[in-house]
């Protein structure tokens, strides 16, 4: 788990120096380094919301919905539920 928040905190590094497409990577790769119910879905997260950023909302859709699928019992997971409604509203728009 300290691997992924090392890499994970390396994107948001990236963010904060608005490097927001480099972080995005990070954080994908942070996620899917140690599959747990704590880092996993805080890091896609955080990948949803660049997606959003970008106008990307068929990619912030499809991560916010692997968030309230795969970890619906998390504090993410609801919030993951809500994002995907709106994400998927607005990539449905255009």
């Amino acid at each position: 788990m300290l691997r992924a928040m090392a890499v994970g905190n390396q994107g948001d590094a990236l963010v904060e120096l608005g490097r927001a497409d480099e972080a995005l990577g990070l954080f994908e790769k942070a996620a899917d380094l140690t599959e747990n119910e704590f880092t996993t879905p805080m890091y896609l997260m955080k990948a949803g919301l660049i997606h959003q950023q970008k106008g990307d909302w068929k990619n912030a859709a499809k991560v916010y919905r692997r968030v309230a699928k795969d970890y619906p019992l998390t504090p993410d997971g609801s919030v993951a539920k809500k994002n995907a409604a709106r994400a998927e509203e607005k990539a449905a728009q255009g």
